[in-house]
């Protein structure tokens, strides 16, 4: 079985593989309609996949707290979208009164934004260089609380017909929805098979 570090990498970078996919569709879909231009590819990539991967790390830390659908759109509604909107995306943070301006330096999601600004138009509100190190650190960190989450104990739904298998979920999974169902792609009765050791057991109507 896999480690809960590898676990929690290999999610984490499935979530960096998918992000810079759309990152590169949205690209070639800009291409057609816009002049756009590149000024640094270097800091393009090296945000691109440094915020993928932090927000990558945020969503198993969400997942691994959320008992349900609700509290995931709570991280959304209350952490994302309020971060997203005071990083300076829609205006300069030079417009802003100081003590915002210091505020504002302390959001990630800032540092996310200025350096795709500053790799496309060649200008930022902030240090690149801090940026990248500020998003580097806060990677790592990110990873680190979800790999001891995930090692601490994990919650999840498990779903299956086999009655044998709920009841060892419900003995070694406590925490753990256990749902004894079938899923299908049609309503209706369906015929249910049972196998051990290539003997049919018994068959179900």
């Amino acid at each position: 079985p896999l480690s809960a570090g590898e676990v929690t990498l290999a999610v984490t970078l499935a979530s960096v593989t998918r992000r810079v996919l759309i990152a590169f569709i949205s690209l070639l879909v800009f291409y057609l309609f816009i002049d756009l231009e590149i000024k640094n590819f270097i800091t393009l990539v090296a945000f691109t996949l440094l915020s993928a991967f932090s927000l990558g790390a945020l969503g198993i830390i969400a997942g691994l707290w959320a008992e349900k659908f609700d509290h995931m759109a709570t991280v959304t509604n209350f952490v994302i979208i309020p971060l997203s909107f005071l990083s300076g995306t829609f205006y300069s943070i030079e417009r802003l009164p100081e003590i915002l301006q210091v505020i504002s330096k302390a959001n990630p999601f800032f540092y996310m934004i200025d350096g795709f600004r500053y790799s496309f138009l060649g200008q930022s509100d902030g240090s690149i260089l801090f940026g990248l190190v500020y998003l580097s650190i806060l990677s790592l960190l990110m990873w680190f609380i979800a790999y001891i989450l995930y090692k601490k104990g994990w919650r999840g739904i498990n779903i299956d017909l086999d009655f044998g298998a709920i009841d060892m979920f419900n003995f070694f999974r406590k925490g753990d929805t256990n749902i004894q169902a079938a899923i299908s792609n049609s309503v209706g009765k369906k015929n249910l098979y049972f196998f051990l050791m290539h003997e049919v057991l018994f068959h179900w109507h």
